[in-house]
């Protein structure tokens, strides 16, 4: 959704509340200063700080963050 809403001129209703950050990512992006990429999850540290995840991926994490079990 934040890909789509970054790179997409479509504006929605719903995401009213972010109006000027949106704006600005998006003239952001456009200019080059920014550029959006997928990062899959299998790549994303911060996901076991945020959601359950199996215990070889919270190996894997700890080790790509510098921390010890």
């Amino acid at each position: 959704m934040a890909q789509s809403l970054a790179t997409n001129e479509n504006y929605h209703a719903c995401t009213k509340h972010i109006d000027i950050q949106y704006h600005f990512i998006w003239g952001a992006i456009e200019n080059g200063v920014l550029k959006m990429v997928h990062c899959p999850s299998d790549i994303m540290a911060a996901d076991m700080l945020t959601k359950a995840v199996p215990h070889w991926k919270m190996k894997v994490h700890t080790n790509i963050l510098g921390l010890q079990v």
